[in-house]
């Protein structure tokens, strides 16, 4: 769902809208409540965990090609870590916010670029954006902050 310039979410409608018939399955680390009515509203056919196995991937590609849908097991089991989406007013991008999210967990810039794919001076450019944005100072004002912003559980 995080992308660097785009909110994941807003590309789905935007390829809803233009292609209808194409079939999409997203790949994210959020687990929000309220998720999977949303993208059952958006008609998106698949919602797979980073965390997931990789055969979840395979399978969600293969029911989405087949007209069918799949949502993540741990989605359906409940087991949510944010208790709702993060508010569309939030002055961080969807980036920024995964990048609070893996701070806040205690992840180093290192296992965060691994994670993301990103490298290194990539994260810590967006920590440095971020800490501007919000005003903050040092982590665990960022901690917090996510905490508050209900980004991460306490």
């Amino acid at each position: 769902i995080s992308l660097p310039d785009i909110d994941g979410i807003e590309a789905a409608k935007d390829i809803k809208k233009t292609l209808p018939r194409c079939r999409i399955v997203l790949l994210s680390m959020h687990r929000y409540p309220d998720l999977m009515d949303m993208l059952r509203e958006m008609g998106i056919d698949g919602y797979v965990l980073k965390d997931d196995a990789f055969d979840d991937l395979l399978y969600a590609i293969k029911a989405a090609a087949d007209g069918k849908g799949y949502m993540s097991h741990s989605l359906l089991a409940g087991e949510m870590v944010s208790p709702k989406l993060p508010s569309r007013t939030s002055p961080l991008t969807e980036r920024e916010r995964e990048i609070t999210c893996l701070i806040a967990e205690g992840l180093s810039s290192r296992r965060i670029a691994e994670r993301l794919c990103i490298s290194i001076k990539t994260v810590e450019t967006h920590r440095a954006r971020i800490m501007k944005k919000l005003g903050i100072e040092n982590i665990a004002q960022l901690v917090r902050y996510a905490v508050r912003a209900g980004l991460v559980r306490p």
